[in-house]
């Protein structure tokens, strides 16, 4: 997720399949099902009835070039359609705002903003689908259910290249059936775990949140 590790387009993929499972997930899944086809389409219910949500979260990012690994925690705002706002706190300070087609990437400490399009292309077709509401679960990934020491854990594989996902872990308490956190590994050998807490859906976040404006004296770096 840090700007100074991975490419603009690599932030672009990460950030629209987090999207996903934030806004699929974080409905409780309160069901009586056994099976994978259930749990699924409780899980694209779930998506369909989910408008805002925000979170406290924890990140460790596993850097491979680097063989690094690092940590950090914020909270996160999600609003459909098309809204997301990180806000890392530790260790660094960092904003990621999304909003009307445009990501912005503060980073206090350079005193500069990065500003690009945020929009669907056909390498990133899939986690952008979902960011914008038209994506299918089933249609995309190839899902597979297995049981951990005391979850489930969902294996996600993307149908076909997109983008530079290659899959995607979710673990599901067994419970109550909220996602506790996911794992996301890239072609590159990277793998981001993010972990969440004090949930909140459907509280009716403003569209203020989400309105990034560019501090005094701070320098904008288009791509």
């Amino acid at each position: 997720m840090k700007v100074k590790n991975y490419s603009l387009f690599t932030v672009h993929c990460l950030l629209s399949v987090v999207y996903y499972i934030l806004s699929t997930v974080f409905i409780p899944l309160i069901l009586s099902a056994e099976t994978l086809e259930d749990i699924i389409n409780k899980v694209q219910e779930n998506y369909e009835n989910t408008t805002d949500l925000e979170a406290n979260f924890t990140q460790e990012s596993l850097i491979k070039t680097m063989d690094k690994i690092e940590k950090s925690e914020g909270k996160v705002y999600i609003k459909r359609p098309g809204k997301m706002r990180w806000d890392y706190k530790k260790p660094k300070r960092q904003e990621i705002v999304i909003d009307d087609g445009i990501i912005w990437m503060y980073q206090p400490e350079q005193k500069q903003v990065l500003k690009a399009p945020f929009s669907e292309s056909p390498q990133n077709r899939t986690p952008v689908s979902f960011l914008y509401g038209v994506g299918r679960l089933k249609d995309d990934f190839e899902i597979k259910l297995s049981r951990g020491s005391k979850n489930y854990i969902l294996g996600l594989t993307p149908k076909g290249m997109k983008g530079n996902i290659e899959k995607i872990f979710l673990e599901v308490d067994s419970k109550e059936f909220n996602i506790i956190s996911f794992s996301l590994f890239d072609i590159y050998g990277n793998k981001t775990t993010i972990t969440f807490k004090d949930i909140k859906v459907n509280k009716g976040l403003k569209d203020s949140i989400f309105h990034f404006k560019v501090p005094e004296g701070v320098r904008v770096i288009e791509q």
